[in-house]
C-alpha cells in the first residue's frame, strides 16, 4: 500500500501488475523502482524533470530521488526492490545516478518483462526454493538494469533543496523532528522550509510527517505481531489518541481493522 508522499518497505521486493489510469503524488524512497509501460502513455517527473513513457518503455528511479507520476493514459507494472537486502549495490546507488532514467530499447524491455514474470511466478510458488530464487533473479534484474543504465556521480552539494529537506526528514521522521530542527540542520531559514511544503509539495509539515509515521506503522501492522503501541512508538508517535486520529485519517480506519483486513493478504504484494 503507498500513502501519500513517503513510501516505506522493509521487504527485499514490492510488485504490482497491470496498473491502470493510477496516478501517485510526489515521493521519495529508499529503494530502487522501475516503472514498465504495457501500453498507452505514462507522464512523470523524476528530479524535476518531465518525461514521457511510451509501450515498451522503461523508468528507473533510483533511491532518494524524488518523483511522480502525473498522467496514467496506461497499463503498467511497478516493481521496488529493497537495496538494503543487495549490499553489492550499494556503493552504485548512493553515490551514482543514471544521466537519463528511461530505458526505449525495445529488446530490453523483453528481457526485464521476462525478469519480472519469472520473480512473480517464483514468489508464488511459495516452497522452499523459492527465497532462494527471489534472491537469485532480484540480483540479475539489479545487474542487468545498472550494466544498462549510462551512470554519472552524484554531487551531493549540487542536490536540490527539496531533495535535501526529504532526505532529513527521511532519516529523522521517527524523532522529534520539526521545521527549526531541520532548518537549523540544513542552514536554511524556518520559513524558507515552511514554504518548500506549502508550495513545493503542496502540504503543511505535520501532515507529511505523519504520512511517513503511519506508512511505516501500516507496513508493521501485516507484516509483524508487534503490539500496536509498540508500533506506533516505533513510528514515532508519543501518544496513542494522536496516532489513532493520524491513522483514522490517512487509511479511513483504526490500526487494529488495518491489520485484519491487511494482514492476511499482505504476502500478495510484498516478498
Amino acid at each position: 500500500m503507498i500513502i501519500g508522499l513517503y513510501e516505506y518497505k522493509k521487504d527485499s521486493v514490492y510488485i504490482e501488475n497491470h496498473i491502470t489510469f493510477k496516478t501517485f503524488p510526489t515521493a521519495i524512497h529508499e529503494h530502487i523502482e522501475c516503472i514498465f509501460v504495457e501500453s498507452g502513455k505514462l507522464e512523470m517527473h523524476i528530479s524535476g524533470t518531465h518525461y514521457t513513457l511510451g509501450e515498451h518503455e522503461i523508468a528507473v528511479i533510483f533511491p532518494c530521488t524524488v518523483h511522480d507520476i502525473i498522467k496514467a493514459d496506461a497499463d503498467y507494472s511497478m516493481i521496488q526492490i529493497n537495496q538494503d537486502k543487495f549490499h553489492e549495490f550499494t556503493d552504485i546507488l548512493t553515490n551514482q545516478k543514471p544521466t537519463n532514467p528511461i530505458i526505449r530499447d525495445k529488446s530490453v524491455y523483453k528481457k526485464f518483462v521476462y525478469l519480472k514474470e519469472m520473480l512473480t511466478a517464483a514468489s508464488e510458488r511459495n516452497d522452499y526454493y523459492s527465497p532462494i530464487c527471489i534472491e537469485g533473479y532480484l540480483t540479475v534484474i539489479l545487474s542487468e538494469l545498472l550494466s544498462s543504465l549510462k551512470l554519472e556521480k552524484v554531487d551531493w552539494i549540487k542536490l536540490d533543496v527539496v531533495q535535501r529537506i526529504l532526505i532529513y526528514c527521511m532519516d529523522h521522521y521517527k524523532e522529534d523532528i520539526s521545521i527549526s530542527k531541520i532548518a537549523k540542520a540544513l542552514n536554511y531559514s524556518k520559513p524558507y522550509v515552511t514554504r518548500i511544503f506549502s508550495k513545493k509539495l503542496k502540504c503543511r509539515f505535520n501532515d507529511y510527517i505523519n504520512i511517513m509515521r503511519i506508512n511505516s506503522a501500516c507496513d508493521l501492522l501485516i507484516s509483524t505481531d508487534s503490539r500496536i503501541c509498540d508500533i506506533m512508538l516505533d513510528c514515532g508517535f508519543q501518544n496513542q489518541s494522536t496516532f489513532n486520529k493520524a491513522f483514522s485519517k490517512i487509511c479511513k480506519t483504526s490500526p487494529n481493522n488495518y491489520r485484519k483486513k491487511y494482514k492476511s493478504s499482505s504476502s500478495k504484494n510484498f516478498i
